[in-house]
């Protein structure tokens, strides 16, 4: 049996809008607004068509190596999202999201064990007709990565129209850079 844990989503016109996690009050009044379409996918119809139009989806997963360069998915990091003020020294403009969980599926097996694994953290970012830039901090235990990245890097993460690739960070002994890269 599978149990989805901590997963409110949004998708609507086959895209991934939003997958959030946050105190129970917020999840609740969100998942008022949530019906489930053929697919099964949460589609929240509460959202008008200007709101997509100015919103880009950031999808977010996480890898964690151990010292001998063994992987797994880095389950329940938190991410905090601002617009970036321009100024390196003081990179928070206004507050996106705080502190969002990442969510996570937790399977239970017959034989009464359970496994964890995990889903990327997606979140709806301001898109002016301007060059936007958003600054990030990702915590995984404690911070381990923060920076800038700009609306064309997220762009460049939708795959035709009806998929968005993710910012896949890489934490630990991997070997491998982020994709892509914070500034």
């Amino acid at each position: 049996m599978r149990k989805m844990i901590m997963l409110p989503c949004i998708v609507m016109y086959g895209l991934l809008l939003s997958c959030s996690s946050g105190d129970d009050k917020a999840n609740s009044a969100q998942q008022e607004n949530l019906m489930t379409d053929e697919a099964g996918n949460a589609v929240n119809f509460s959202l008008s068509t200007s709101d997509m139009n100015n919103a880009l989806t950031f999808c977010i997963f996480g890898t964690f190596c151990d010292e001998n360069g063994r992987q797994a998915e880095a389950i329940q990091y938190e991410v905090s999202a601002w617009t970036f003020s321009g100024d390196p020294e003081n990179p928070q403009g206004e507050l996106l999201y705080e502190k969002q969980v990442s969510p996570m599926i937790i399977t239970d097996n017959e034989d009464g064990t359970s496994e964890q694994s995990a889903e990327p953290l997606c979140l709806n970012l301001p898109d002016t007709e301007e060059e936007d830039q958003y600054y990030l901090e990702i915590y995984y235990g404690g911070l381990i990565r923060s920076g800038v990245i700009t609306d064309e890097q997220v762009k460049a993460l939708y795959v035709g129209q009806d998929r968005v690739d993710y910012y896949h960070f890489r934490e630990g002994n991997c070997n491998l850079p982020d994709s892509p890269a914070l500034l």
